[in-house]
Protein backbone atom coordinates (compact mmCIF):
# COMPACT_ATOMS: atom_id res chain seq x y z
CA UNK A 1 0.00 0.00 0.00
CA UNK A 2 2.84 2.35 0.87
CA UNK A 3 4.48 1.48 -2.46
CA UNK A 4 1.30 2.40 -4.38
CA UNK A 5 1.02 5.64 -2.40
CA UNK A 6 4.66 6.42 -3.25
CA UNK A 7 3.98 5.83 -6.96
CA UNK A 8 0.96 8.16 -6.85
CA UNK A 9 3.05 10.89 -5.23
CA UNK A 10 5.79 10.49 -7.85
CA UNK A 11 3.23 10.53 -10.68
CA UNK A 12 1.56 13.68 -9.35
CA UNK A 13 4.95 15.30 -8.91
CA UNK A 14 5.96 14.52 -12.49
CA UNK A 15 2.58 15.75 -13.77
CA UNK A 16 2.96 19.01 -11.84
CA UNK A 17 6.46 19.53 -13.22
CA UNK A 18 5.21 18.81 -16.74
CA UNK A 19 2.32 21.28 -16.37
CA UNK A 20 4.64 23.87 -14.87
CA UNK A 21 7.16 23.46 -17.70
CA UNK A 22 4.50 24.61 -20.18
CA UNK A 23 3.71 27.84 -18.45
CA UNK A 24 7.32 28.65 -17.58
CA UNK A 25 8.44 28.72 -21.22
CA UNK A 26 9.20 32.28 -22.30
CA UNK A 27 8.00 33.96 -25.47
CA UNK A 28 11.58 33.73 -26.78
CA UNK A 29 11.54 29.96 -26.23
CA UNK A 30 8.12 29.48 -27.82
CA UNK A 31 8.65 31.62 -30.92
CA UNK A 32 11.25 30.67 -33.52
CA UNK A 33 13.10 32.63 -36.19
CA UNK A 34 12.71 31.14 -39.68
CA UNK A 35 15.08 32.02 -42.52
CA UNK A 36 12.99 30.61 -45.37
CA UNK A 37 9.48 29.56 -46.31
CA UNK A 38 8.41 26.81 -48.71
CA UNK A 39 5.63 27.42 -51.24
CA UNK A 40 4.24 24.86 -53.68
CA UNK A 41 1.72 24.29 -56.47
CA UNK A 42 -1.18 23.82 -54.02
CA UNK A 43 -1.01 25.67 -50.68
CA UNK A 44 0.50 28.04 -50.02
CA UNK A 45 0.83 28.66 -53.72
CA UNK A 46 4.10 29.93 -55.21
CA UNK A 47 2.39 33.30 -55.65
CA UNK A 48 2.58 33.72 -51.84
CA UNK A 49 6.38 33.57 -51.69
CA UNK A 50 6.62 35.81 -54.75
CA UNK A 51 4.29 38.40 -53.21
CA UNK A 52 5.80 38.44 -49.72
CA UNK A 53 9.52 38.04 -50.54
CA UNK A 54 10.92 36.15 -47.57
CA UNK A 55 14.54 36.70 -46.57
CA UNK A 56 16.96 35.39 -43.96
CA UNK A 57 17.22 37.00 -40.53
CA UNK A 58 20.34 38.96 -39.69
CA UNK A 59 21.81 38.37 -36.23
CA UNK A 60 21.27 42.05 -35.44
CA UNK A 61 17.55 41.89 -36.28
CA UNK A 62 17.07 38.66 -34.31
CA UNK A 63 18.80 40.24 -31.32
CA UNK A 64 16.48 43.27 -31.47
CA UNK A 65 13.30 41.14 -31.64
CA UNK A 66 14.49 38.79 -28.91
CA UNK A 67 15.18 41.82 -26.71
CA UNK A 68 11.62 43.04 -27.27
CA UNK A 69 10.18 39.59 -26.47
CA UNK A 70 12.21 39.43 -23.27
CA UNK A 71 10.99 42.90 -22.33
CA UNK A 72 7.37 41.82 -22.84
CA UNK A 73 8.06 38.82 -20.63
CA UNK A 74 9.45 41.04 -17.87
CA UNK A 75 6.73 43.68 -18.09
CA UNK A 76 3.69 41.36 -18.05
CA UNK A 77 2.18 40.80 -14.58
CA UNK A 78 3.20 37.45 -13.09
CA UNK A 79 1.17 34.54 -14.47
CA UNK A 80 -0.97 36.73 -16.70
CA UNK A 81 0.41 35.25 -19.93
CA UNK A 82 0.48 31.56 -18.93
CA UNK A 83 -2.60 30.50 -20.96
CA UNK A 84 -1.63 32.89 -23.76
CA UNK A 85 1.79 31.26 -24.09
CA UNK A 86 0.42 27.72 -23.76
CA UNK A 87 -1.94 28.47 -26.67
CA UNK A 88 0.90 29.77 -28.86
CA UNK A 89 3.03 26.77 -27.88
CA UNK A 90 0.41 24.38 -29.27
CA UNK A 91 -0.46 26.43 -32.35
CA UNK A 92 1.07 26.62 -35.82
CA UNK A 93 1.38 30.41 -35.54
CA UNK A 94 4.65 30.70 -33.64
CA UNK A 95 7.19 31.17 -36.42
CA UNK A 96 8.73 34.56 -37.14
CA UNK A 97 9.76 35.57 -40.67
CA UNK A 98 11.56 38.50 -42.30
CA UNK A 99 9.52 39.83 -45.22
CA UNK A 100 9.46 42.79 -47.59
CA UNK A 101 5.69 42.92 -48.20
CA UNK A 102 2.38 41.61 -46.95
CA UNK A 103 -0.10 39.78 -49.21
CA UNK A 104 -3.76 39.62 -50.15
CA UNK A 105 -5.43 36.35 -51.07
CA UNK A 106 -8.24 35.31 -53.35
CA UNK A 107 -9.82 31.97 -54.30
CA UNK A 108 -9.89 30.75 -57.89
CA UNK A 109 -12.92 28.45 -57.75
CA UNK A 110 -12.34 26.99 -61.22
CA UNK A 111 -8.84 25.85 -60.32
CA UNK A 112 -9.72 25.23 -56.66
CA UNK A 113 -6.67 27.14 -55.51
CA UNK A 114 -5.93 30.10 -53.30
CA UNK A 115 -3.71 32.67 -54.97
CA UNK A 116 -1.91 35.61 -53.40
CA UNK A 117 -1.03 39.10 -54.60
CA UNK A 118 1.24 41.74 -53.14
CA UNK A 119 -0.21 44.22 -50.67
CA UNK A 120 1.53 47.60 -50.76
CA UNK A 121 0.28 48.82 -47.38
CA UNK A 122 3.14 49.19 -44.92
CA UNK A 123 2.41 47.79 -41.46
CA UNK A 124 5.42 47.24 -39.22
CA UNK A 125 4.56 43.54 -38.97
CA UNK A 126 1.55 41.34 -39.69
CA UNK A 127 -0.05 37.92 -39.19
CA UNK A 128 -1.56 35.96 -42.09
CA UNK A 129 -4.66 34.03 -40.88
CA UNK A 130 -4.33 31.47 -43.71
CA UNK A 131 -0.64 30.56 -43.55
CA UNK A 132 -0.13 31.55 -39.86
CA UNK A 133 3.00 33.48 -40.86
CA UNK A 134 4.12 36.26 -38.50
CA UNK A 135 5.97 38.63 -40.82
CA UNK A 136 8.35 41.40 -39.75
CA UNK A 137 8.60 44.09 -42.43
CA UNK A 138 11.88 45.76 -43.32
CA UNK A 139 10.86 49.11 -41.89
CA UNK A 140 10.04 47.60 -38.48
CA UNK A 141 13.78 47.84 -37.96
CA UNK A 142 14.24 51.24 -39.62
CA UNK A 143 11.61 53.38 -37.91
CA UNK A 144 12.27 55.22 -34.69
CA UNK A 145 11.04 53.73 -31.43
CA UNK A 146 9.39 55.65 -28.59
CA UNK A 147 7.62 55.12 -25.29
CA UNK A 148 3.88 54.68 -24.93
CA UNK A 149 2.29 57.71 -23.20
CA UNK A 150 0.47 55.55 -20.63
CA UNK A 151 2.17 52.15 -20.46
CA UNK A 152 5.82 51.93 -19.30
CA UNK A 153 6.90 50.14 -22.48
CA UNK A 154 7.99 51.05 -25.99
CA UNK A 155 5.82 51.13 -29.10
CA UNK A 156 7.65 48.40 -31.04
CA UNK A 157 7.28 45.91 -28.18
CA UNK A 158 3.55 46.66 -28.10
CA UNK A 159 3.40 46.19 -31.88
CA UNK A 160 4.90 42.73 -31.51
CA UNK A 161 2.48 41.71 -28.79
CA UNK A 162 -0.47 43.09 -30.80
CA UNK A 163 0.43 40.70 -33.63
CA UNK A 164 0.94 37.81 -31.21
CA UNK A 165 -2.60 38.48 -29.98
CA UNK A 166 -3.78 38.00 -33.58
CA UNK A 167 -1.97 34.62 -33.60
CA UNK A 168 -3.61 33.78 -30.25
CA UNK A 169 -6.99 34.87 -31.66
CA UNK A 170 -6.60 32.64 -34.73
CA UNK A 171 -5.54 29.69 -32.56
CA UNK A 172 -8.74 30.16 -30.53
CA UNK A 173 -10.99 30.11 -33.61
CA UNK A 174 -11.25 33.92 -33.74
CA UNK A 175 -12.34 34.63 -30.19
CA UNK A 176 -12.45 38.28 -31.29
CA UNK A 177 -15.83 37.54 -32.89
CA UNK A 178 -17.23 35.99 -29.71
CA UNK A 179 -20.59 37.51 -28.72
CA UNK A 180 -19.51 38.09 -25.11
CA UNK A 181 -16.44 40.08 -26.12
CA UNK A 182 -18.32 42.08 -28.75
CA UNK A 183 -21.19 42.81 -26.37
CA UNK A 184 -18.77 43.90 -23.63
CA UNK A 185 -17.12 46.40 -25.99
CA UNK A 186 -20.45 47.53 -27.45
CA UNK A 187 -20.19 46.37 -31.07
CA UNK A 188 -23.48 46.31 -32.97
CA UNK A 189 -24.74 46.28 -36.59
CA UNK A 190 -26.19 49.61 -37.73
CA UNK A 191 -27.72 48.13 -40.86
CA UNK A 192 -24.78 49.40 -42.91
CA UNK A 193 -21.70 48.81 -40.77
CA UNK A 194 -20.43 47.56 -37.42
CA UNK A 195 -19.96 50.30 -34.84
CA UNK A 196 -19.46 50.66 -31.09
CA UNK A 197 -22.40 52.04 -29.13
CA UNK A 198 -21.96 55.52 -27.75
CA UNK A 199 -19.22 56.48 -30.18
CA UNK A 200 -19.56 58.88 -33.09
CA UNK A 201 -17.73 56.82 -35.71
CA UNK A 202 -17.74 59.57 -38.31
CA UNK A 203 -15.91 61.89 -35.90
CA UNK A 204 -13.62 59.04 -34.80
CA UNK A 205 -12.58 58.31 -38.38
CA UNK A 206 -12.09 62.02 -39.08
CA UNK A 207 -9.86 62.30 -36.00
CA UNK A 208 -7.98 59.15 -37.03
CA UNK A 209 -7.28 60.59 -40.48
CA UNK A 210 -6.18 63.89 -38.95
CA UNK A 211 -3.72 62.19 -36.61
CA UNK A 212 -2.56 59.83 -39.36
CA UNK A 213 -1.65 62.87 -41.46
CA UNK A 214 0.67 63.97 -38.64
CA UNK A 215 2.47 60.61 -38.90
CA UNK A 216 2.76 60.96 -42.68
CA UNK A 217 4.32 64.39 -42.13
CA UNK A 218 7.03 62.70 -40.06
CA UNK A 219 5.95 62.98 -36.42
CA UNK A 220 4.87 59.40 -35.71
CA UNK A 221 5.31 59.73 -31.96
CA UNK A 222 2.91 62.67 -31.71
CA UNK A 223 0.42 60.90 -33.99
CA UNK A 224 0.52 57.77 -31.85
CA UNK A 225 0.15 59.70 -28.60
CA UNK A 226 -2.87 61.62 -29.91
CA UNK A 227 -4.55 58.42 -31.11
CA UNK A 228 -3.96 56.73 -27.77
CA UNK A 229 -5.20 59.69 -25.72
CA UNK A 230 -8.28 60.19 -27.91
CA UNK A 231 -9.11 56.49 -27.67
CA UNK A 232 -8.73 56.36 -23.89
CA UNK A 233 -11.24 59.22 -23.52
CA UNK A 234 -13.76 57.01 -25.35
CA UNK A 235 -13.05 53.95 -23.18
CA UNK A 236 -10.85 52.38 -25.86
CA UNK A 237 -7.12 51.62 -25.90
CA UNK A 238 -6.79 53.65 -29.12
CA UNK A 239 -8.80 55.02 -32.03
CA UNK A 240 -7.59 52.05 -34.07
CA UNK A 241 -9.62 49.80 -31.73
CA UNK A 242 -12.86 50.90 -33.39
CA UNK A 243 -12.03 49.82 -36.95
CA UNK A 244 -13.02 46.13 -36.72
CA UNK A 245 -13.44 43.41 -34.10
CA UNK A 246 -10.10 41.68 -34.85
CA UNK A 247 -8.04 44.82 -34.35
CA UNK A 248 -10.26 45.78 -31.43
CA UNK A 249 -9.47 42.50 -29.66
CA UNK A 250 -5.73 42.81 -30.32
CA UNK A 251 -5.67 46.38 -29.00
CA UNK A 252 -7.78 45.64 -25.92
CA UNK A 253 -5.81 42.56 -24.85
CA UNK A 254 -2.43 44.20 -25.52
CA UNK A 255 -3.09 47.26 -23.42
CA UNK A 256 -4.99 45.33 -20.75
CA UNK A 257 -1.82 43.34 -20.11
CA UNK A 258 0.76 46.12 -20.39
CA UNK A 259 -0.97 49.41 -19.51
CA UNK A 260 -1.46 49.83 -15.73
CA UNK A 261 -4.07 52.54 -16.48
CA UNK A 262 -6.17 50.24 -18.68
CA UNK A 263 -8.45 49.37 -15.78
CA UNK A 264 -9.37 53.07 -15.52
CA UNK A 265 -10.65 53.48 -19.09
CA UNK A 266 -11.97 49.98 -19.86
CA UNK A 267 -15.43 49.10 -18.58
CA UNK A 268 -15.98 46.34 -16.00
CA UNK A 269 -17.61 43.94 -18.47
CA UNK A 270 -14.64 44.16 -20.85
CA UNK A 271 -12.20 43.56 -17.99
CA UNK A 272 -14.17 40.49 -16.85
CA UNK A 273 -14.20 39.01 -20.36
CA UNK A 274 -10.47 39.67 -20.85
CA UNK A 275 -9.69 38.08 -17.47
CA UNK A 276 -11.65 34.97 -18.49
CA UNK A 277 -9.85 34.83 -21.85
CA UNK A 278 -6.42 35.11 -20.21
CA UNK A 279 -7.37 32.33 -17.79
CA UNK A 280 -8.52 30.10 -20.65
CA UNK A 281 -12.15 30.04 -19.51
CA UNK A 282 -14.96 29.60 -22.03
CA UNK A 283 -16.85 32.84 -22.65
Amino acid sequence: MKFIYFLIIITLSLFSQSALSKTTKTLSEILSFQDSYECNDKFPHHSYCKAVQFSAWSEQDKKLVKGKLDQLERMAPAGMLDHFKDTLLKSAGKKLYRVSYSARWYVNRLERKTYFSRNFTRPLLWVDPLTKVIGFMDHFFDREDFQDPSAPIDKRSLNIFHELVHAFDIANGHISTNDHFQKAVGWYWTGEDHEIKGIDHQKLKADFDKYLAIAKEGDREKSYQLMRQAGMKLGLPSLYSAFNSHECFAEFLTYYVFDPKAKDYMNDEVKKVLDDILLGKEI
